[in-house]
């Protein structure tokens, strides 16, 4: 039999395959990949590349993918093979033979959780052809397999309906409406753990906005709100931010977000540690406790969610964005000082867009050009260059979230109006590099990005971006 020739699992082509097999990516998806790999074909070296790399390699790997989602992926290169008249290898009859009778659902067998590995591509300073991975593995809920189906609540007047199948508790509340108008509102708590759990799309948003700034973020306190499985944390910590703490209401997934930190060789809450884990239910945390973190920045990703969790909401960002006056430093300076900060931010996010390039019109098509190499300083946008005027830094919010409910949107906006929060949509200034060009599940367009600081003088300003389109630049 001919020896058959092996691919080279750095190519672009390859990283796309295997990565988005790592993050158990839809199997259509590995589909598309695999068929790029063979130019549009799963050829005998595709085939090949399948069993030695992704079987035999990364499935005796710790934290491998879940055996059911690799039967089912076997079968469809089968099914595909198979429909284009190419010869199936006998090994991948074999690895499919193994599966089919050895793997149970994860349900059956209890497992509840499956391990993904989110693979970040970024440019490579020294090569066109090749990419750096930023590899973070995770632990997360096994029924959030393809993308944003996660549970969460959408309110239209009293009546409220969930995405979500699991067992639900009612519970009835009084709750004021963006209007003024009293409604009676029943909430449906609906898997939450699980649901915190699970790698939501705002996360990724987050984690790229990060790894493509990443002079923003270092030697800063970052503070997240919401930090669910801890994506963005350990890429905050991957940037060197000086310090991360994490918070969430639930104990589980506090539980399972210091496992995937872990994971990624981070020590939590030593006397050494750059990471902090806390739980922090946003209705009992104390103003107290609030102001005594002092973040330089905070992040949240899809927390605007339950409008009946809104007034909390806005109470624990407004203790953690109110500035300190001190030595003659007004608010109106560090406002003023902040502005020039976002402008340098929005020029160097163009400077990036404008590096990027569709799939097909660069040589690594991973939609930047590697000839400007990696991001360095000179490149990155720098927030504390321009606030040196500025005794104390002010707090800087950023918030990424998918509006799922108009009315609840608007309701967050009056309330952070009232908070004397100004709230700046920075969705098309301030877009990322796109990091993960393989996650076809991930959806990126439908992610607005908030930029928010404490302003006294900025009611008017938030009003405007209040009765703006919400996908106009506000």
């Amino acid at each position: 039999m001919e020896e058959i020739s092996k691919l080279d699992p750095e190519t672009l082509e390859c990283l796309r395959l295997t990565s988005a097999f790592l993050a158990m990516e839809p199997t259509h998806c590995l589909i598309y990949f695999a068929r790029e790999c063979g130019k549009g074909l799963i050829t005998s070296e595709v085939q090949n590349f399948i069993c030695q790399y992704c079987i035999n390699k990364i499935m005796n790997e710790d934290n491998p993918p879940s055996d059911l989602y690799v039967k089912n992926f076997l079968k469809k290169v089968i099914v595909e093979v198979e429909s284009s008249s190419i010869e199936v290898l006998d090994e991948l009859y074999e690895h499919f033979s193994y599966y089919m009778t050895s793997v149970k659902d994860d349900f059956e067998r209890g497992n509840s959780r499956v391990y993904k590995r989110v693979s970040f591509l970024l440019p490579n300073v020294s090569s066109c052809s090749r990419v750096e991975k930023v590899v973070i593995p995770l632990q997360c809920s096994v029924n959030m397999l393809e993308g944003d189906t996660g549970s969460y609540c959408v309110w239209k007047s009293n009546q409220i309906t969930s995405c979500c199948k699991t067992p639900v508790i009612h519970r009835t509340q009084f709750g004021l409406a963006a209007s003024g108008m009293c409604f009676l509102a029943t909430r449906l708590f609906v898997g939450h753990s699980t649901c915190r759990c699970s790698i939501w799309p705002s996360s990724l948003f987050l984690s790229e906005f990060v790894l493509s700034h990443p002079d923003v973020f270092s030697n800063k306190s970052c503070f997240e709100v919401g930090s669910g499985v801890g994506l963005v944390g350990i890429s905050l910590a991957y940037v060197k931010a000086s310090k991360v703490i994490l918070t969430d209401g639930d104990l589980s997934t506090l539980a399972n977000m210091k496992h995937n930190l872990e994971l990624n060789q981070l020590k939590v809450q030593t006397e050494v540690s750059q990471i902090e884990c806390r739980h922090l239910p946003w209705e009992s945390a104390s103003e107290e406790e609030l102001q005594g973190f002092k973040p330089d920045i905070v992040l949240g990703a899809d927390v605007i969610y339950d409008p009946l969790c809104l007034p909390d909401l806005l109470r624990v960002l407004t203790n953690l964005l109110s500035p300190k006056i001190s030595n003659g430093c007004t608010r109106d300076k560090l406002n003023d000082a902040d502005d020039e900060a976002l402008l340098v931010l929005k020029t160097n996010s163009n400077d990036c867009k404008s590096r990027e390039s569709d799939d097909h019109g660069n040589c690594n098509g991973n939609r930047f050009d590697p000839s400007e190499g990696k991001l360095n300083s000179s490149d990155e946008p720098s927030i504390g260059s321009q606030r040196d005027a500025a005794k104390e830094r002010q707090p800087v919010a950023y918030l990424a979230t998918v509006i799922r409910n108009m009315e609840t949107f608007d309701c967050f906006m009056t309330l952070a109006n009232q908070a004397q929060l100004s709230v700046l949509d920075i969705t098309e200034t301030c877009r990322p590099l796109n990091l993960l060009p393989y996650m076809q599940s991930y959806d990126r367009a439908s992610i607005r990005f908030f930029r928010i600081i404490f302003s006294k003088t900025n009611n008017e300003k938030n009003s405007v971006a209040h009765s703006c389109n919400l996908y106009e630049k506000c």
